[in-house]
């Protein structure tokens, strides 16, 4: 008896779709079989087969974000904050502060 299927229609990034696709055939696989894979998974144990979380920040806010910081600490070196020319020097300028204390 011959297997019935249905074609299944998705919205995929392109770029994704080609990286996903070269990936999958070093694997021995096409994307249609990874697809029939995930769905009799779901079936099978009655859930997604790997975990979805929501990211803890929106996708991009970090960037805005790191941009912020930024604004703010050339703000401060411009209103004659101290700055450092390496990691060994900050902490160095740290243990004077704790000596001093």
């Amino acid at each position: 008896m011959a297997t019935k299927s249905v074609n299944l229609n998705i919205r995929v990034d392109p770029e994704v779709k080609a990286k996903a696709d070269t990936i999958l055939k070093e694997m021995g696989m096409t994307a249609t079989q990874l697809y029939n894979l995930l769905l009799s998974q779901v079936v099978l144990t009655r859930r997604v087969p790997f975990p979805i979380v929501a990211s803890p920040m929106p996708q991009y806010a970090w960037l805005q974000n790191f941009e912020q910081d930024r604004a703010e600490a050339h703000a401060a070196v411009a209103n004659g904050a101290k700055t450092y020319k390496n990691a060994t020097e900050l902490r160095a300028a740290l243990d004077a502060e704790d000596e001093d204390d």
